[in-house]
């Protein structure tokens, strides 16, 4: 046999589906890939643009879910860029809450690395 009909042999013999195919006993069997994929935080909460009110009210119902659970949330707030005197208003509204009443649900609180988004984002442990 020449390297032509060697070659069309060996093509003649691999499967159509190269999951099925034996190779020295080894079987390929597809796998479901089932684990989550990785993030730095469990929940991304957007708040900015939202008005103070309803920025807290959503932060509330949140931890209220939360509470306990051992979860890290990534709370975006804005950095007041769009405020009049460029102080985020629901910055501070969501630190004096956490300070205070919502001391009770969360575990930690610190503002966010650079990367997440510094002055303008808390992360909450719950």
């Amino acid at each position: 046999m020449n390297d032509k009909e060697l070659f069309l042999e060996a093509i003649k013999k691999i499967p159509d589906d190269p999951y099925e195919a034996k190779f020295d006993g080894f079987v390929w069997e597809k796998k479901q890939h089932t684990s989550k994929p990785r993030t730095d935080f469990d929940m991304t909460v957007d708040l900015h643009g939202l008005n103070k009110r309803d920025a807290l009210r959503k932060l509330k119902m949140i931890l209220t879910k939360t509470r306990n659970s051992g979860q890290k949330l990534l709370i975006i707030t804005g950095r007041g860029n769009n405020s009049e005197d460029g102080i985020c208003v629901i910055r501070e509204t969501i630190v004096t809450y956490l300070g205070r009443e919502g001391a009770k649900f969360i575990r930690s609180y610190c503002t966010a690395p650079p990367k997440h988004g510094g002055n303008g984002a808390i992360i909450i442990l719950t």
